[in-house]
C-alpha cells in the first residue's frame, strides 16, 4: 500500500482517501491491492461511505463504455455510497475486460503491433504536449503570462489526453 495512502487515511482526509480508491479501481480493477486499501480504509475511517442517494443501477453491462465508467466515477464525487463504489467496481472489471479481449483478438490478428507506426491519437497527444512547450517557451522569452498559461493548458490536456488512450478510457 502507498504511504501516501496511509498518511491520508491517518490523517482523515476523505477526499483523497475516495479518489484514491476510485483510481485504483480504474489502473487495477483485477488486482487485490484495491481490497488491500479499501479494508484499511473501512477499518480506520467510519464515515468513508455517505448513505446512498437511491440511485438504481444499470444492471445490463453488455453496451457499457468507458463513458459509462468516467460516468459513475463523477457520481461518485457527489455520492460515495459503498453501493456506487461497487458498482464502480464491476462496471470497470467488466469493460477492461472487454477491452482486454478486444486487444487479445486484435494482436492475434496481426504479428507485429507496431506495423501501422504510431496511431493517430498518439500522434494527437504529442502535437498537443509538443505544441504546448514550444508556446510555453516564446511566451517565456517574451515575458508574457498569457502564453505561459496557455502553453501549459495545452499541454496538459495532451498529457492527459495521452494517459486516456494510453489506459483505453475513451
Amino acid at each position: 500500500m502507498d504511504a501516501k495512502f496511509i498518511d491520508a487515511v491517518n490523517n482523515h482526509n476523505l477526499i483523497r482517501v475516495r479518489i484514491a480508491l476510485a483510481n485504483e479501481i480504474l489502473l487495477n480493477a483485477n488486482g487485490k491491492s484495491f481490497h488491500e486499501m479499501l479494508n484499511f480504509a473501512e477499518q480506520n475511517l467510519s464515515d468513508l461511505y455517505e448513505e446512498h442517494d437511491g440511485e438504481v443501477f444499470e444492471e445490463d453491462y453488455s453496451n457499457f463504455t468507458s463513458d459509462n465508467v468516467a460516468d459513475i466515477q463523477n457520481k461518485l464525487d457527489f455520492n460515495f455510497s459503498k453501493e456506487r463504489l461497487a458498482y464502480f467496481e464491476k462496471v470497470v472489471r467488466k469493460v477492461k475486460g472487454e477491452q482486454a479481449k478486444a486487444r487479445a483478438t486484435e494482436s492475434t490478428r496481426t504479428s507485429n503491433p507496431f506495423q501501422d507506426g504510431i496511431s493517430d491519437e498518439n500522434l494527437l497527444s504529442g502535437f498537443m504536449i509538443g505544441g504546448g512547450g514550444i508556446i510555453i517557451a516564446a511566451g517565456i522569452v517574451a515575458a508574457k503570462t498569457i502564453p505561459i498559461v496557455f502553453g501549459a493548458t495545452v499541454a496538459g490536456l495532451g498529457i492527459v489526453k495521452a494517459i486516456k488512450d494510453n489506459l483505453n478510457l475513451r
